[in-house]
C-alpha cells in the first residue's frame, strides 16, 4: 500500500513535470518563481520518499532480519522512476532563469565565497572584507551564511550522510565548514546540436574539466583538469541507473547505504547514455595519489577536491584498498590478454 501511494503521487508530479517541459519548449526556460516551485516540489517528494524508504527498510529487517526483498524491488524502481525524472528536468530540458536572482544578489549580498591568497582553496568572507584582487566564486546573503553550517562538537554526532569534514580547518560541521564552504560545480547540459557521436555522459563535461585518453595504462578515458581547481569545489551528484547488485570490479557505481549504513543498493553507470561525466573518473594507483574524495549526501554521491588540483592534473579519486588489489587483478588478466 506504500508502494502503491508513492507510485501514485510520482505519476502525479510527472503530469505537472510534462506540462512544465512544455512551457520550457514555448520560451526556452522558466521563470525563476516557476523554477523554485518546481524544484521545491521535487526536493519536497525526494525527502519525503527518503524517509519512506528509510522507514521501510528498518520494518523490514526489524521483521525478518533481513530487507524484504519485493519491498526492496519495488522501492528501488520508484526511486529510479524519480531519479530520471530529476535527471530529465537538470540535463538539458529546462533552464532556470537566473539572471534576475544574481543581478538582485551582487546588489545586496552581505558575504561572498572567494579564492583565498594563493588562490588554495575557498574561504568566506564580509563583503566589505574582500579584497580587490581576490576572485569572488559565489555571492551569499546573510541567511544563506548561516545556513551553511554548524560545528558538530562530538565524533559520535557525526553523520556521515549529512556531515561533512573540513580539510583545512580539519573540524567536522553539520553542512559544511561555515568558514572553508564547499561550491557545487555544474554539470555542462547537454544541448540539441551538440556532436552527437559523443554520450550524453561526455556532452555533461563542465567547461572547466575535459575527456580524454586517461594517464593511467589500461583505464581508457579519464578526466583532466582544464584550469587550477581549488579545495571546496565539488562535482556532482554522480548519476546512473539503481540496482540491488554490481559486479566486485565494477568500478562504475557506488554503494549507497542508509543512516544505519546498511547497504540500500547501488548507483551504476556503466550505461554511458543514462549516467554524466564522473562515471569517467578514474581509480589512483595510489591511495595518496587522489586529488578528490567521494561522498554521500543523503541518496546523493558526489566528488570533493579536498587539495588543490593543477591545470591539466588527472582528477583521481580512491575506491579502497579491497575494491584496488580486484582491480589490479582485473588490469592484469586484460593486459595478457592483448599480449597474446
Amino acid at each position: 500500500m506504500v508502494c502503491n501511494c508513492f507510485i501514485d503521487k510520482l505519476e502525479g508530479d510527472i503530469l505537472k513535470y510534462t506540462h512544465l517541459l512544455c512551457i520550457w519548449e514555448q520560451d526556452g526556460k522558466l521563470p525563476s518563481d516557476v523554477w523554485n516551485q518546481t524544484e521545491e516540489s521535487l526536493n519536497d517528494f525526494e525527502y519525503k520518499l527518503t524517509n519512506e524508504k528509510r522507514d521501510f527498510m528498518r520494518d523490514s529487517w526489524r521483521k525478518y532480519g533481513k530487507h524484504d526483498e519485493q519491498a526492496f524491488l519495488t522501492l528501488g524502481k520508484i526511486h529510479q522512476m524519480h531519479y530520471d525524472l530529476r535527471y530529465g528536468i537538470l540535463h538539458g530540458r529546462i533552464v532556470k532563469d537566473e539572471t534576475k536572482e544574481l543581478e538582485y544578489l551582487e546588489a545586496n549580498a552581505e558575504y561572498a565565497i572567494v579564492l583565498n591568497s594563493n588562490n588554495k582553496y575557498l574561504e568566506t568572507k564580509k563583503r566589505k572584507d574582500v579584497l580587490p584582487n581576490q576572485k569572488v566564486i559565489k555571492f551569499l546573503m546573510k541567511r544563506d551564511f548561516e545556513q551553511l553550517g554548524k560545528f558538530v562538537e562530538s565524533e559520535e554526532l557525526f553523520n556521515k550522510l549529512t556531515d561533512l569534514l573540513c580539510h583545512v580547518c580539519r573540524k567536522r560541521f553539520q553542512g559544511c565548514c561555515p568558514n572553508h564552504p564547499i561550491v557545487l560545480v555544474k554539470d555542462r547540459l547537454p544541448e540539441y546540436d551538440d556532436d552527437k557521436t559523443l554520450s550524453i555522459s561526455e556532452r555533461t563535461c563542465p567547461p572547466s574539466l575535459e575527456i580524454r585518453e586517461s594517464s593511467i595504462p589500461f583505464a581508457g578515458l579519464g578526466v583532466f583538469a582544464k584550469e587550477d581547481i581549488p579545495a571546496g569545489f565539488f562535482f556532482g551528484p554522480y548519476r546512473g541507473i539503481w540496482v540491488d547488485s554490481v559486479s566486485p570490479t565494477n568500478s562504475y557505481s557506488w554503494e549507497m547505504v542508509d543512516e544505519f549504513h546498511n547497504k540500500i543498493g547501488y548507483i551504476d553507470s556503466t550505461d554511458k547514455n543514462k549516467s554524466n561525466y564522473l562515471r569517467f573518473v578514474n581509480h589512483a594507483p595510489y591511495e595518496d595519489e587522489q586529488n578528490i574524495v567521494a561522498f554521500q549526501r543523503n541518496e546523493d554521491i558526489y566528488y570533493r577536491a579536498y587539495k588543490p588540483i593543477a591545470k591539466n592534473a588527472e582528477i583521481l579519486t580512491y575506491y579502497g584498498e579491497k575494491f584496488h588489489k580486484e582491480l589490479e587483478k582485473d588490469a592484469k588478466k586484460r593486459q595478457h590478454a592483448i599480449l597474446e
